[in-house]
């Protein structure tokens, strides 16, 4: 899609930007107002953090994604959704029409991503946040902070805090809605129950099988996978890599047990359907999951063995 043509079919045109968030790659900037179409709601991000991180292999590993899809069993791409990828722009490419919607000190040219925006989470929600979790000294001035209604948070099925400091205010004196995380015993305080907890662990679960298996991609910074050993040792090193959104194996909770047994079940679940799906493959695939990791396809037998034992 051109710049000019996302300009007219989003909430890009003629609004301003401002910052919603920050991370290794780059800032991200959108409307001020999220918009309820969803469909045309947009956000850019501007190249412009550490050096050594690209934006355009986060673009190439989008797109993998979007023309993997297809290719995925229906009853697994349900259980997620994937933002829409509106274009890659090099400097030049957008100066006119989009630079001038930055503030006056952000409107230096730079490679910029446009994709659809994941929507923020209710006032509701946030007010519950900030009375659970904010020191009372500042809670009135985040709740009045316009940015706190860019509020996403970072669900973190593989954390939990320390028994003794989880009743306790945060020590720092400083808060914010914009990717606030939530760990698994806070979501207990938050009203979110333990099968929701568990559908939510299936999902991610079903949402990896289809980036190792589909597009191809080990889910962390994002690399190409290959389909062998290499492969199987990249996806494994990328899966304690990457943020604790994941349960993880041998923990002492109960429920950080039983949540590792779902996730683990519906990743290998999910798993042998889409390699089953795969006429190149499929011959090679067990029809069930196996009792011990005696797969006969060596990518499948790696990624059993490796789930299968912990």
């Amino acid at each position: 899609m051109s710049a000019m043509n996302i300009m007219a079919k989003t909430t890009l045109q003629d609004k301003q930007l401002h910052c919603i968030g920050a991370g290794a790659c780059g800032s991200v900037w959108s409307t001020n107002n999220y918009n309820d179409d969803k469909a045309t709601s947009t956000v850019l991000k501007r190249e412009d953090g550490a050096k050594g991180r690209s934006l355009l292999n986060d673009y190439q590993v989008h797109l993998s994604v979007i023309h993997a899809l297809p290719r995925c069993p229906e009853s697994i791409r349900t259980a997620f959704r994937i933002p829409q990828c509106h274009g890659f722009f090099r400097p030049g490419e957008h100066t006119r029409l989009f630079l001038q919607r930055f503030p006056l000190e952000q409107q230096q040219s730079c490679n910029i991503l446009v994709s659809q925006r994941i929507p923020p989470l209710s006032k509701m929600t946030r007010d519950l946040l900030c009375d659970k979790y904010c020191p009372p000294s500042f809670l009135d001035q985040i709740k009045a902070d316009p940015r706190s209604v860019d509020c996403l948070i970072r669900p973190y099925l593989g954390r939990r805090r320390d028994p003794g400091n989880a009743g306790r205010q945060s020590k720092f004196q400083s808060f914010s809605l914009q990717n606030h995380v939530v760990s698994i015993d806070q979501m207990d305080d938050l009203g979110i129950t333990a099968d929701m907890k568990e559908q939510y662990a299936a999902a991610m679960a079903k949402a990896l099988a289809f980036m190792h298996w589909c597009a191809r991609i080990d889910a962390d910074d994002v690399e190409p996978l290959s389909m062998y050993e290499a492969g199987i040792a990249l996806a494994q090193k990328a899966f304690y890599r990457n943020d604790l959104y994941y349960p993880r194996p041998a923990r002492a909770h109960p429920e950080d047990q039983r949540l590792w047994l779902v996730f683990k079940r519906s990743f290998l679940e999910a798993s042998l359907s889409i390699l089953r799906s795969d006429a190149s493959v499929a011959s090679d695939i067990p029809n069930d999951l196996p009792s011990q990791a005696d797969g006969s396809h060596r990518v499948w037998r790696g990624w059993a063995f490796w789930m299968m034992t912990r």
